[in-house]
């Protein structure tokens, strides 16, 4: 029996399977290398563990470098894959057969793969997925920002969320605080208790219609309404036009309708209309005083009508 420590002894220091090989062709080192190891597996490795053990040796864990026949070969967190017999990280499914030259085509489980070969993590919030060096698959986190800085920007089940933040709306890709009026519509705002994506009515806000011939203007729902409307307020100054509030149609509510009534000036040889905006116009009218007289002159005069002078 061996005195004092025990010896710490890894199996392929024993067998001598961890020893340089004769170079040979890949495919025919490949075909080597699992006679060889498959022969020591069945003819030598568990004897020689049990002499090993029965004589007070402490084995020690390999570097992974060559082909494994048991976990203690690999390093800590890997294990020995019974088909390929070569250190894997702990999970990977032991059933599934591994070809160096398929090494990359392989389905990995999420979480556990061979380093070099193609996987997926399983977080659909990653992208750029790889196996690394430890044995574990791996991605770069998806990218979620939106260039605004009132929102918590993150990635919920490979989809990208942009959620307010307190206190704030997002608008029409803007950002507003909260109580901040609408740009065109004073009986709206930013509330976002109601809503933080829209704006919402503010009925406690005060508005003008624009309409200058209505009377108590306040919020209703978000749009701005009127108590009354007030015709003398329409008045434009002109007598032949009849002057109402409408509260629609022209900027200020106002509508001013010609009574070309109003204009009849009593002069039968003028035409008599009412403008809009500049009051009664009389007109002569040429002709209109023509009585088929050759030895005389017509005219109309607008203060008396029709002057017919004789012709001397």
């Amino acid at each position: 029996m061996f005195s004092g420590n025990a010896t710490r002894i890894v199996p392929s220091a024993i067998f001598g399977y961890g020893a340089p090989r004769v170079p040979r062709a890949p495919g025919a080192q490949r075909e080597a290398d699992l006679s060889d190891t498959e022969a020591i597996r069945t003819n030598g490795v568990r004897l020689g563990l049990v002499v090993l053990l029965a004589a007070g040796c402490e084995l020690g864990r390999g570097d992974g470098a060559g082909p494994c026949f048991s976990d203690l070969e690999c390093p800590a967190g890997r294990s020995c894959h019974p088909v390929n017999h070569v250190c894997i990280a702990i999970g990977y499914p032991p059933d599934v057969k591994v070809s160096d030259a398929a090494a990359k085509e392989v389905t990995t489980t999420a979480g556990t793969c061979l380093p070099g070969t193609a996987c997926d993590d399983g977080n659909p919030c990653t992208e750029a997925d790889a196996c690394r060096p430890d044995g574990l698959c791996r991605g770069t986190a998806k990218s979620c920002a939106d260039s605004l800085d009132c929102t918590a920007d993150s990635c919920v089940a490979g989809a990208c969320q942009h959620v307010p933040l307190a206190d704030t709306c997002v608008i029409s890709g803007k950002c507003y605080k909260g109580a901040a009026p609408h740009p065109a519509a004073p009986c709206k705002a930013c509330v976002p208790a109601v809503s933080a994506t829209t704006w919402s009515a503010d009925d406690s806000a005060t508005c003008t219609d624009g309409m200058a011939c209505t009377t108590g203007d306040y919020c209703d729902g978000g749009t701005c309404r009127f108590v009354a409307k007030d015709d003398a307020k329409c008045d434009d100054g002109h007598a032949c036009t009849l002057d109402r509030c409408l509260a629609a149609g022209a900027s200020d509510g106002c509508e001013h309708s010609p009574q070309n009534a109003a204009c009849d000036d009593g002069v039968p040889c003028t035409a008599d209309a009412c403008l809009v905006g500049k009051g009664c116009a009389n007109v002569v009218q040429l002709g209109a005083c023509d009585d088929n007289d050759p030895k005389t002159t017509d005219t109309c005069d607008p203060a008396k009508g029709c002057v017919h002078v004789p012709l001397t």
